[in-house]
Formats: C-alpha cells, sequence, structure tokens
C-alpha cells in the first residue's frame, strides 16, 4: 500500500509539474527535469559551498591557509562548549542562505525532501552522524504556533532517514527568548540562558550519544545552553550539527 502511495505521489506531482512548471529557489528559472531537487535547479545546486575539512572540530568553521596542530577556531576556544564535536554543512550564504531562510521564515516545509540529494553530496558529513541519536532543538510553544512547525525537527526528521539515526524529541524550550538575530555574543548567551529542560519522563543514558541537530551555527549560545541541560542530566556524549554556518 505504501509502494503504491508513493507512485500515485509521483505521479501527481509530474502531471502538477506540467501544469505549473517548478521554479527554482534561488534563480528564479524552471527546475530542470535532471536535478535530483525539486526546489534548486542544477546551476543552484552548484552554489551550495560545502564545509570540508580542514574545520573547526566544535563548530565546524573552515579552516583557510596552512595548519599547525589546530583544532579549534578562535570563537570556540572562547565560547567553552559544554558539547565535544560539532560540523556544520555548508556556508550560509548564495543557495544555502536561501534554503535556511525559506525554511525558517516563509513556510518552506516543502523544501526538506530537497535536503536529501544535498546530504548525498557530503558523505563526511553523514559518517560524522553514524552511531547516534538525533535531538533537535525545540521551539517556544508561542513561537512554534506562530510559525506552524519547528524547522529543526523537521530537519532532524531528514537527517535520520538519510542517515539511519534515530530522533528523540526530548527537549523544550521553557523560556521564551527574544529572537538572535540582532544580539550579540554575549547578549546571546545570556538570552539563552536555562532557556530548555529535558522532558518530564524521559530516561537517559550516559553510553548515548546524542547529536543536537539546529538550522544554523552563528555563535553557538543555542547550542551550547541545550548542551549544558543534556550534561546535567548525566549525559556524556554530546555532539552538534547544523546545516549552515555564519
Amino acid at each position: 500500500m505504501t509502494r503504491l502511495y508513493r507512485q500515485f505521489q509521483t505521479w501527481g506531482r509530474n502531471a502538477l509539474d506540467l501544469i505549473y512548471p517548478r521554479e527554482c529557489l534561488v534563480t528564479g528559472e524552471p527546475v530542470e527535469n535532471n536535478s535530483p531537487c525539486r526546489y534548486l535547479s542544477i546551476p543552484a545546486l552548484e552554489r551550495i559551498y560545502f564545509i570540508h575539512e580542514p574545520h573547526c572540530g566544535t563548530c565546524g568553521a573552515p579552516f583557510f591557509g596552512e595548519l599547525i596542530a589546530l583544532r579549534d577556531c578562535p570563537h570556540c576556544r572562547e565560547l567553552n562548549p559544554a558539547y565535544a564535536n560539532g560540523r556544520s554543512l555548508f556556508f550560509l550564504r548564495d543557495t544555502g542562505r536561501e534554503f535556511i531562510h525559506e525554511l525558517k521564515y516563509r513556510n518552506g516545509q516543502r523544501l526538506v525532501p530537497d535536503l536529501s540529494p544535498i546530504l548525498r553530496r557530503a558523505p563526511r558529513y553523514l559518517e560524522f552522524l553514524a552511531g547516534s541519536i538525533l535531538v533537535p532543538i525545540p521551539l517556544h510553544p508561542v513561537r512554534e504556533r506562530e510559525r506552524g512547525y519547528n524547522q529543526s525537527l523537521l530537519i532532524a526528521l531528514q537527517l535520520g532517514e538519510i542517515s539511519g539515526c534515530p530522533v528523540q524529541d526530548i527537549l523544550e524550550r521553557v523560556k521564551f527568548t527574544e529572537t538572535q538575530t540582532r544580539l550579540d555574543r554575549s547578549q546571546r548567551q545570556a538570552n539563552m540562558r536555562d532557556a530548555f529542560a529535558v522532558k518530564k519522563g524521559v530516561n537517559l543514558s550516559p553510553d548515548q550519544r546524542l547529536v543536537l541537530v539546529d538550522d544554523v551555527f552563528t555563535t553557538g549560545a543555542t547550542l551550547n545552553s541545550a548542551a549544558k541541560i543534556l550534561l546535567k542530566a548525566g549525559v556524556q556524549q554530546i555532539d552538534v550539527a547544523t546545516l549552515g554556518h555564519g
């Protein structure tokens, strides 16, 4: 039944594409039939700037030039993160920036399936997730009602589908925080203090490796606040993964 349902979905999408050709989110041109994405053209895919090694082991920021035994960027040494390792998939510019902004601010849930072909271009990122439990960063209930969904949960579910990692929605946001976009680093850290809690009834094992999932890494304040709560709950292996960095 599931297979037949998916086939009907494919036929329906193809019929709609004939009537209403899909436009690329970035270029505005029709998406080519041979594009692996529904809303990104092949030229737009080429404008995703994946982050490759060498990069900061804590946030995923790339290193440029020659390196001598450098693991963390200056920002992360100043952050003193409560988690161990972090990865970011791409720079927050061009296609990556448009993808995140559409998903986060413009009711862009339809874009989530396009993450699959994007992720398949970044096998090292998927390797980083292997063997973990993915934990999405929650929104406050008021903000989630306003937006209609939690983009970090949608991202985590897609990451889980591609990587085979389970997703556990075990955190809740207990403090309504001001939007982070207009705050500097110290203000972001103060804004996110005591913002999260582990949901009641959740049992955590110190042997589990949890990877916190969010849409972007900017200063790390949000992820660090959530990681501190998990540390207090007894979790010993905490890493983070985001789509964008910037």
